[in-house]
């Protein structure tokens, strides 16, 4: 395989290649010094300038997109014309019309999971389990909450998540587009379909354009309040994203404190699942990849395939929508 990007999530796409037992045998990037420096890292034995020279080498049969959102599409559409089942990082476009637009190119053939890895998170897929085997519902609420202090400057003015990703500095959409999309995703795994109620976003940095802080409400098929929220600035919190989740329903309810999911059933009686020892970030890309990888073989659908996923694009458009019009 191969894969377009050399930037900050690149080596968990490569570890969890590496885990699939998948051969890496190109890489591309417009700076060429950091493909070469990932290439090193993990042995690749063919780096690129750009996608068009990768892909006129070939001599690989699945390609994973991990450059910036502003060239998913082109450089899905240029996958998909070479034939390739195709992993896409996440947003899959920069809005709803581009991903729109590649879901009807997809109509005409092609394999496209889009690689939405917060739902892969082990806590969350037990929570799914527990839900899908009805310890849990008929749902009556559920709230997903994300701090971190990745945005304040620290003793020494840095910013922890604009040295992982400095393209935040810039984003006008950037708390919702970038990060709670994540978490929307997960609710609508863990919930079902989901409306927009309301959501009210908020600047708390005035020399960043995009806003960092944001509560969104959102509705249940069955009327259910669901609640996501997040805050980049939130003193005290740790410096990467650390979720908190509460799902409750008639039968159970679960429990995710940044360390442990806990089942509470109506008989009173709990089950506990620990996570400390467990790599979140990783383990959600291990198994997002190997998602990918078994699907692929068999030539199953993906559970995160771009008509999936664009449910989630329609709820973050609503989400700009609704806050805008709030004023």
């Amino acid at each position: 395989m191969a894969i377009s990007g050399a930037g900050y999530v690149v080596p968990f796409h490569l570890h969890a290649w590496r885990q699939a037992g998948a051969r890496v045998i190109a890489i591309c990037d417009p700076d060429l010094d950091r493909a070469r420096d990932r290439a090193s890292a993990f042995g690749i034995p063919h780096v690129h300038a750009n996608l068009d020279a990768m892909l006129g080498a070939g001599g690989f049969d699945v390609l994973d997109i991990a450059a910036p959102r502003g060239v998913h599409v082109e450089q899905c559409l240029a996958g998909l014309d070479a034939g390739l089942p195709i992993l896409c990082q996440k947003p899959i476009a920069v809005d709803l019309d581009g991903a729109e637009r590649l879901l009807s190119r997809l109509a005409e053939g092609g394999r496209l999971m889009v690689h939405e890895n917060w739902r892969f998170r082990p806590h969350y897929r037990q929570m799914a389990a527990w839900l899908d085997d009805g310890r849990i519902g008929p749902l009556h609420q559920a709230t997903i909450t994300m701090r971190t202090r990745a945005l304040l400057p620290d003793a020494d003015g840095v910013r922890p998540a604009l040295q992982r990703q400095p393209f935040f500095a810039s984003e006008k959409r950037m708390l919702v587009a970038e990060v709670l999309i994540h978490h929307l995703d997960t609710a609508r795994r863990l919930c079902g379909e989901l409306t927009v109620v309301d959501a009210q976003l908020r600047r708390t940095q005035d020399d960043l354009p995009g806003e960092t802080s944001a509560s969104v409400m959102l509705r249940a098929e069955n009327g259910a309040a669901v609640i996501v929220s997040g805050d980049m600035t939130a003193p005290g919190a740790p410096p990467g994203a650390a979720d908190r989740a509460e799902i409750c329903g008639r039968a159970g309810r679960a429990v995710f404190d940044g360390q442990s999911l806990a089942l509470h059933g109506i008989d009173g009686r709990t089950e506990t699942v620990g996570f400390a020892d467990v790599d979140l970030l990783q383990s959600s890309f291990d198994a997002a990849v190997g998602h990918f990888v078994t699907q692929t073989i068999h030539h199953r659908p993906y559970e995160t395939a771009l008509g999936d996923n664009i449910e989630t694009l329609r709820l973050v458009e609503r989400i700009y929508e609704i806050s805008a019009a709030g004023g």
